[in-house]
């Protein structure tokens, strides 16, 4: 097996598990589906290293009608993992899980449950629940054992920890298939008599969040909640929020979590092509339907049949066009383009727009009837200056993009860069947050990732024209833009603590060297 995802994760994190245990969430996400197991292994062992215990046992089930189904256990010790299930489960923890109540226990407390428990070995107990997609309930068990008694590190990180456990089952539960409803070989775990009642005051609230998706903020979690409400129906959805919030993403997820996750989704943004293509590409042409058109072509609804259809910037569709939209909608039928044969098709669209869709009815730019059968389920998605606290996380997951992507190593953002960005007020999103790392680790000199107040405003100048983007937006156009904006700020002074070299993180030679690259020069 090649080198494991989590060994090449730095060690010694000095900021705790709070930094450790997302980053190794999101390479769990990301492995492949046969080395889930393995790398969740991997994972564990240097839990157990980080937190000084010996080692770290996860179990893993859901729950029907109080009883543990398809449990799974994997623990650092993979011989070991068939003797702890019923170690691990317990009727008081079932009833907490069956209540959604995250539990945290540790051999610290006087007053403990279940003597085997601690008699095994272990030193602490981490439990979390979520309601599944097939409205079971999901629970994970987070167990440390070993000789030691310092489990500092555990009480202090017990919210990550939680977190971390809660992350992992469910990509566990869902790369597991369920066994057919009243098949025999689902496996059942009966729980053990209760031993005594949990210790009061171990158990600590957290709330959950769905795996896939960076954002761990109240508001996003609420964007989330409702992504798992209306996942598995086949309504309609309309996605609303400011242009850069991430509505493709959260479409993508709704078709991931659907029963049509193995089907196709088609993305069409209704804004990027002209009024007189739009027809076409949405409902596709016969041959010989418009001058130029020497073939015949399925159109976007045909692509996405029995998938999703996600319709970006839907109030820009020309107004000729909803009733046909309206058509697909109502009946799930559509004609080609020049054809006279109604195709019949099953489509569930997600559709978005960053306008007033009301607004636009009333000046009469969009369809009424229209905007109802698309407003069935609506989610608004939070600006990123409404979800601050999402802003170390995604910046995290940009500088590690952008680093892998460019083979430019950089270090971790300072406190106060952080601080500065938390700030910020982000009129262009996340994709503005992306752009302003991607500029950064460009810039950056000897992996050291320069951000700083004139970087954020001239980009918040060049992204906040009308719509919400730039008119410039290649990386050249936009290093350019950012290397004559420091230059005015510093007078054109290059060299010196002062100087535009020292601001950008670059060695005078290659500040100069990069004014002759771009053309560059003072005028006079």
């Amino acid at each position: 097996m090649a080198t494991s995802l989590t060994a090449r994760l730095p060690g010694g994190e000095p900021d705790g598990l709070s930094v450790l245990l997302p980053r190794l969430s999101m390479h769990l996400e990301s492995a492949a589906p046969e080395a889930v197991e393995q790398e969740v292994r991997h994972a564990l062992k240097r839990l157990a290293t980080d937190v000084n215990l010996d080692d770290a046992v996860l179990t893993v089930f859901e729950m029907e009608g109080g009883t543990p189904v398809r449990p799974r256990v994997l623990s650092t010790s993979p011989a070991d993992e068939a003797n702890v299930l019923d170690v691990a489960v317990e009727p008081w923890l079932m009833e907490k899980a069956a209540a959604l109540e995250p539990v945290v226990l540790t051999s610290e407390h006087a007053e403990q449950p279940s003597p085997d428990l601690w008699n095994a070995g272990m030193r602490a107990l981490l439990a979390t629940s979520w309601r599944t997609r097939t409205e079971r309930v999901g629970a994970a068990i987070l167990c440390f054992r070993g000789s030691r008694e310092d489990i500092g590190a555990v009480s202090r990180d017990r919210s990550s920890l939680l977190e971390f456990a809660r992350r992992v089952g469910v990509l566990l539960l869902g790369r597991t298939t369920p066994a057919a409803s009243g098949a025999t070989d689902e496996r059942r775990v009966r729980p053990r008599l209760p031993s005594a009642s949990p210790a009061r005051g171990a158990v600590t609230a957290l709330d959950g969040r769905p795996d896939g998706i960076v954002g761990e903020s109240v508001a996003w979690r609420y964007v989330m909640f409702r992504v798992e409400q209306v996942a598995e129906t086949q309504a309609t959805v309309l996605l609303l929020g400011e242009t850069g919030t991430g509505k493709e993403l959260v479409a993508s997820a709704i078709h991931r979590r659907s029963t049509r996750r193995h089907n196709r989704f088609v993305a069409l943004n209704c804004s990027a092509l002209p009024a007189t293509l739009i027809e076409s590409e949405l409902f596709g042409r016969e041959r010989g339907a418009f001058t130029g058109a020497h073939a015949s072509q399925a159109g976007r609804f045909e692509m996405a049949h029995r998938g999703s259809l996600f319709l970006d910037e839907v109030a820009d569709l020309p107004l000729e066009l909803q009733p046909k939209l309206l058509r697909v909608l109502q009946e799930g039928q559509l004609d080609r383009l020049g054809s006279s044969h109604t195709t019949t098709i099953d489509v569930r669209v997600i559709a978005a727009t960053n306008r007033d869709l009301m607004s636009d009815v009333r000046n009469d730019r969009f369809r009424r009837d229209l905007y109802y059968r698309l407003n069935v389920f609506p989610i608004t998605l939070p600006a990123l200056r409404e979800r601050a606290e999402d802003i170390p996380l995604l910046t995290e997951h940009f500088l590690e993009r952008f680093s892998r992507q460019m083979r430019k190593p950089v270090e971790p953002l300072s406190k106060s860069v952080m601080r500065a960005l938390q700030e910020h007020h982000w009129p262009g999103n996340i994709r503005e947050l992306e752009n302003v790392i991607q500029r950064a680790i460009i810039l950056s000199s000897g992996g050291v990732v320069s951000i700083n107040d004139v970087c954020l405003s001239s980009l918040s100048e060049t992204a906040a024209g009308p719509g919400g983007f730039s008119g410039e937006t290649t990386l050249q156009a936009v290093e350019r833009d950012h290397i004559l904006r420091i230059l005015a700020s510093t007078s054109w002074r290059i060299e010196g603590p002062r100087g535009a070299a020292r601001a950008l993180g670059l060695k005078p030679s290659t500040l100069r060297s990069r004014l002759q690259k771009l053309s560059i020069r003072r005028a006079s």
